[in-house]
């Protein structure tokens, strides 16, 4: 199971690393509110819907991004193999914002 914790925090730090970099920064606010929409959805179910949707929408304008995510998609959802309650510890590495 730790392993699925170390999959998240370094998937994460990808994404947030090459995000910046794919997306223009008059759009980056826009495009992270659709992503937390993915990490911070009530189900795997609804996560996958919302990324299906974000895949969809920016397919076409960031296709690194897009192929970004896409490669690591297995990784990123693993957290919702464990307790909702966790999600929130999970979704960080920063120690006092998990308390």
């Amino acid at each position: 199971m730790l392993s699925k914790l170390s999959f998240f925090s370094r998937d994460q730090e990808l994404i947030s690393l090459t995000f910046p970099n794919a997306i223009p920064h008059r759009e980056q606010k826009d495009v992270a509110a659709e992503l937390a929409g993915i990490w911070k959805a009530a189900s795997k179910e609804e996560a996958l819907t919302n990324l299906s949707a974000f895949k969809g929408k920016y397919r076409k304008r960031y296709p690194e991004a897009v192929r970004s995510l896409c490669e690591e998609e297995d990784h990123l959802l693993t957290f919702y193999a464990f307790p909702q309650v966790m999600h929130r510890y999970i979704r960080t590495t920063n120690a006092i914002e998990s308390l």
